[in-house]
């Protein structure tokens, strides 16, 4: 482990301090192309193009869809969600 002084001049190891992972409800397009395996993202802007999918919200320009929509849309309940 590394080593640095504190305000004293002592030695104090440094823990490591990472953030835990938590899996986002959020996918991307990108991310949600993968998870409904399409072969590419252009299918899922397609989808929001004609009114098929809502996104969740946006990220700049990137769309962001909830995974339990698309889980709902998965399962067939797959009409538009409207926000």
């Amino acid at each position: 482990m590394a080593h640095d002084q504190d305000h004293e001049g002592t030695a104090v190891e440094n823990e490591s301090r990472a953030v835990p992972s938590v899996p986002s409800p959020y996918l991307t397009s990108a991310e949600a192309a993968i998870y409904l395996r399409y072969k590419s993202s252009a299918a899922i802007r397609n989808l929001v193009l004609a009114g098929r999918r809502v996104p969740a919200g946006r990220r700049g320009r990137t769309y962001l869809f909830l995974r339990s929509d698309l889980d709902d849309m998965i399962r067939g309940h797959g009409a538009p969600v409207t926000r």
